[in-house]
């Protein structure tokens, strides 16, 4: 009785080390990496931080943050590695809070990298080139709408939607991105179908768009374009109220603030104006802050 006691503890041992050992291979390396979280879902509130991990792993990351914001099992935006002037190369991947901890200077958070919820380009492109292929109505609808964005200047522009989806009924609570005169962008985790028939309303200040629009592309975990249908001459004032408000005044006004004493003196000016319109474009500046930044440059 005790051999074969001997012989089973033996046996359920081998499989035992083996996972310790694939632990400490899955174990996080201590490497500092800039990295940038912002919230995934509209109802968990609207924030956006850039931190440096203490470690970090290709599927999870560590990092220390003030913010209270985080809950296990809660969903966010993750870049890592995240580079101010990436541009295309920074990807956003979906992650979930796996361990938060609180310590006497703030939060520790861990933050587990999900697969298959990567909303890269790649992915993205590959995903429409098959819908294009499978249904050639898409395919229309899918230039069309590229064209659209082409002709249409988007503007950075964060504020509550709800949209009401024509076909079920169902209510969408969730957060615009940019915004057009033609469209805009809505951050959601469950986009709808290419084609989808909305009723929204966004909200900002004491103002409210109050549109009919249709889904023009869509990306799993990440969000939908919307193109709005026919505007009102009311509504159009609201849209052209916003973007009025968002956009910078007009270049000329800055290129006659800095007034060149020399060649040198206006390349210097131009540098400025056109970094602080880098950064705004990448969300990296709000529109308060390059108007103080512009006013400051210019006294």
């Amino acid at each position: 009785m005790s051999e074969q006691l001997r012989t089973a503890v033996s046996t359920q041992s081998v499989p035992v080390a083996a996972a310790r050992s694939e632990r400490r291979q899955m174990r996080r390396a201590g490497i500092s990496l800039q990295v940038r979280i912002r919230s995934a879902d509209f109802n968990d509130g609207n924030f956006d931080e850039m931190r440096m991990t203490q470690n970090a792993s290709r599927k999870a990351i560590y990092f220390l943050t003030t913010l209270d914001r985080y809950y296990k099992g809660m969903r966010v935006r993750v870049t890592s590695p995240y580079e101010p002037g990436g541009g295309a190369s920074n990807l956003e991947q979906i992650g979930e809070v796996a361990r938060v901890h609180k310590r006497h200077d703030g939060y520790g958070v861990a933050i587990t990298i999900l697969a298959g919820a990567q909303p890269t380009p790649t992915q993205s492109a590959s995903t429409t080139a098959t819908a294009q292929l499978s249904n050639p109505q898409i395919t229309g609808m899918a230039s069309t709408a590229a064209s659209d964005r082409r002709c249409g200047s988007r503007t950075s522009f964060i504020a509550p939607v709800e949209m009401v989806e024509m076909r079920t009924g169902s209510r969408i609570r969730a957060r615009t991105s940019d915004l057009s005169l033609q469209g805009c962008y809505v951050d959601t985790l469950n986009p709808l179908p290419v084609g989808a028939a909305v009723r929204l309303q966004i909200q900002r200040a004491d103002m409210t768009l109050d549109v009919l629009a249709n889904v023009s592309s869509r990306h799993a975990g990440s969000g939908m374009g919307l193109m709005f249908g026919e505007v009102t001459g009311a509504q159009r004032a609201v849209l052209e109220s916003w973007l009025g408000e968002l956009r910078l005044p007009p270049r000329t006004v800055f290129e006659n603030a800095f007034p060149p004493s020399s060649k040198a003196a206006a390349s210097e000016s131009e540098c400025a104006v056109r970094l602080v319109q880098v950064l705004l474009r990448k969300g990296l500046l709000s529109q308060s802050d390059a108007k103080e930044v512009l006013t400051d440059y210019k006294g």
